[in-house]
């Protein structure tokens, strides 16, 4: 098959319309925030961005934990921005494409996040590009998701069984060493904090496109989804440029 035939969409972010996990965040949320945790203090009144906010429960929990900051957030979705602003009234949000730059505001801030995105895109350079120009000098950028560990990047197409319909990204994995390379040659210092999930994940019999945990030998718990894959999940961490 020719790349010209394989027409590649990016739906499954719809699923976040049927879920409200205000109340009950993410355990890669609060690690995420952990990890920005002594940054953010120190900024009386942080500016914050979550790329790709999808209904706003990042927003929701940061809210909760930092009043005093000023909070925006950006998705590609109108639908999933329009729940967001009812979710957590006291942000600001803006239709943008962290791949293309089409929307992305340019206006800088604190701590740029983003978590959970960039597995969809298929080169690291434009969405690392834009993450560092909304960062500016002076800000930070947390980015929470898979990363391969080994020095292979691979690139991943799905679709459901007998489907004769367009295929879905979203589980692609630039390695450590790619993206390290790359803003190594850009003069930025970072680090890689690597996360293991502290908590058992049924699978989605509807859904196998979602991840569930199994456990290994030594005890340690291993996220797989339907795709065969095994997950590692890190947060990337990149140091202001001053």
């Amino acid at each position: 098959m020719s790349n010209e035939t394989i027409r590649v969409v990016r739906d499954h972010d719809k699923l976040y319309l049927a879920e409200d996990r205000k109340d009950t965040p993410k355990e890669s949320f609060k690690f995420l925030a952990a990890c920005a945790k002594g940054f953010l203090q120190s900024r009386p009144q942080p500016r914050i961005i979550d790329v790709g906010c999808a209904t706003g429960d990042l927003l929701y929990f940061l809210a909760n934990r930092y009043p005093q900051a000023q909070l925006t957030g950006m998705d590609v979705m109108p639908e999933l921005i329009e729940r967001a602003r009812t979710a957590v009234p006291t942000a600001s949000f803006v239709e943008g494409d962290i791949y293309t730059g089409n929307g992305v505001p340019t206006e800088t801030f604190d701590a740029v996040l983003m978590s959970g995105v960039h597995s969809i895109f298929d080169r690291h350079e434009p969405w690392l590009d834009q993450l560092l120009k909304l960062a500016g000098e002076r800000g930070r950028v947390f980015v929470f998701g898979i990363f391969n560990p080994e020095n292979l990047d691979v690139l991943i197409k799905v679709r459901a069984s007998g489907s004769q319909g367009p295929w879905q990204s979203g589980w692609n994995l630039v390695s450590k060493d790619t993206v390290g390379g790359y803003l190594r040659a850009k003069g930025r210092t970072f680090r890689f904090h690597d996360w293991e999930i502290p908590l058992d994940l049924p699978p989605h019999p509807d859904d196998p496109l979602r991840s569930w945990t199994v456990r290994l030998e030594n005890g340690r718990r291993q996220i797989v989804n339907g795709l065969q894959l095994i997950h590692t999940f890190s947060v990337l961490e990149i140091d202001s440029a001053v």
